[in-house]
């Protein structure tokens, strides 16, 4: 056992010997990945600059004059380069790259809308990025949200104005009213009864606007609960909308007779205008309502649970650390062994007291140690120069970083049985890099994909990595087990092959 632990030890000093001997290997490896990190943390700012539009306007005299309330609608979503008249002219522009939209105002909105129709705004655009895609299409919903709220919040407030009319309304009804009264005590029913005209007139414009204004107020929003005051207004209104009519009605009957009760009249006038007094009720409240609680009654607001505020820098770093020690671990495990054959010590070793699974546990505790190192270091200079935060536990990140390395390890190790020449080992290297940044949840989350591509994405151990890290730094919990057993089986997996590969050809010599 002890001249296995030496043999071993040998190939352990071997491999750090010639890594230490490559100095600026080593501060790349250290460096590099930091300030790409940090440039990229004080370079990106994370938010999309505002559209550049064009806004094309209908040739109409309707439009005549409109430019700039235009303008001002328009610019609370885009930055407005020009107002213009050609719809071909600006979509020429747009090819060439010089604008970002162009907005077509539509020119038979009030048609569309008075025959129950929807008014569509057209929005162009020339785009090949995906995301910049997605942006312009949910820029166009909330526009499109934004003016319809606006939309409704303008007719709400210009039927706040007329309910002036409707306060007219009222108290003509009152003064009628009065005048009825007073014409019956000094006996003149001619007249009283040319009064009940002007009440039923008014009543019936009552009965329609008051019905109107409850349709809108009754919302649930608005409304409130049942036991508000809000609610309860509204219920006197209806029940008021409802007695109008008839208590005009009897009040009408009474003095069509030839001689009117004077008691019965006062009975009826005094039961309307109780009617109008919660008729007024309801028209103040829809007075004082915001007309833009009425657009928009609902208003979202975002609360992180977080610890941290998200950014770019924190959110992609332990990604970049699990994918950086991933690929050196792969490309020195897949480089070491085709080296070894170009040189040819694979016969000297055949030759030596040494056995193949010895020449492999070598390797893989050199390597593991220098990587070890750099980890420590990378961590270090992440938390410390950078500002990521580590909220989670600190023996989690250290497994899970030590998991990473030995699956990689292994994986390039198995890269290395497969290889004949250095180029072809860089080059498989790469390749699993590249399958790594795309399908490993570094920039796209794994629900992404199909089936069949997550199941790629969990062979690899970046995959398992990136998900534990970030939930050990970002989140501050420990990792689903699932993430550190499968790098342990992939571990375990990757070794298995590497040892049968490198033993059959151990043999074969």
């Amino acid at each position: 056992m002890l001249k296995r632990l030496i043999r071993i030890s040998g190939f352990v000093g071997k491999e750090i010997r010639e890594l230490a001997r490559q100095p600026r290997l080593l501060l790349s490896l250290l460096l590099g990945p930091f300030l790409i990190l940090l440039v990229f943390g004080a370079g990106y700012v994370g938010t999309a600059p505002r559209l550049r539009a064009v806004i094309v306007i209908p040739n109409t005299p309707a439009f005549a004059g409109q430019d700039a309330a235009i303008r001002q609608q328009f610019t609370k979503g885009v930055d407005v380069i020009e107002l213009t008249r050609d719809l071909n002219a600006a979509q020429a522009r747009l090819r060439t790259g010089g604008i970002d939209v162009v907005i077509a105002v539509p020119g038979d909105a009030a048609e569309k809308i008075g025959a129950g129709a929807q008014a569509i705004v057209p929005v162009y655009y020339n785009e090949i990025d995906p995301i910049s895609d997605g942006r312009i299409v949910l820029g166009t919903l909330q526009y499109t949200n934004d003016l319809n709220k606006e939309t409704v919040a303008a007719a709400f407030k210009q039927g706040q104005q007329g309910a002036g009319n409707v306060n007219q309304a009222l108290a003509r009804m009152d003064t009628a009213l009065g005048r009825i009264s007073d014409d019956l005590a000094r006996g003149q029913v001619p007249d009283a009864q040319g009064q009940v005209t002007e009440v039923r007139n008014g009543a019936d414009v009552l009965a329609l606007s008051a019905g109107l204004m409850l349709q809108l107020l009754q919302t649930a929003p608005v409304a409130g609960p049942q036991n508000s005051a809000q609610q309860q207004n509204l219920t006197r209104t209806t029940g008021a909308i409802t007695s109008l009519n008839s208590d005009v009605g009897a009040l009408q009957s009474e003095l069509a007779q030839p001689a009117p009760d004077p008691a019965r009249v006062r009975v009826h006038n005094d039961a309307i205008r109780s009617d109008l007094r919660d008729l007024q009720g309801v028209t103040t409240q829809f007075q004082q309502m915001n007309a833009y609680v009425l657009a928009a009654p609902f208003y979202g607001q975002a609360q992180n649970l977080a610890r941290d505020k998200p950014t770019f820098l924190n959110f992609y770093t332990p990604g970049v650390l699990a994918l950086l020690l991933q690929h050196i671990a792969v490309t020195l495990g897949a480089l070491s062994m085709v080296r070894e054959r170009l040189l040819g010590s694979i016969e000297l070793f055949r030759v030596s007291p040494i056995t193949p699974g010895e020449i492999l546990v070598g390797k893989y505790i050199g390597f593991t140690l220098f990587l070890a190192v750099l980890a420590v270091l990378l961590v270090a200079l992440s938390i410390f120069g950078l500002g990521v935060p580590m909220v989670g536990d600190w023996f989690w990140l250290a497994g899970s970083l030590l998991l990473v390395i030995l699956a990689s390890l292994g994986l390039g190790f198995g890269l290395s049985m497969i290889s004949k020449t250095e180029s072809q080992a860089v080059q498989l290297a790469m390749l699993t890099l590249l399958t790594s940044v795309f399908f490993s949840g570094f920039f796209l989350a794994l629900n992404s994909f199909i089936q069949p591509v997550q199941y790629l994405a969990y062979s690899l151990p970046v995959t398992h990595g990136i998900i534990s890290m970030q939930s050990i730094m970002l989140r501050g919990r420990d990792p689903d087990l699932f993430y550190p057993l499968m790098l342990g089986l992939l571990t375990v997996v990757f070794a298995a092959f590497s040892m049968g590969r490198f033993s059959r050809e151990f043999r074969r010599g």
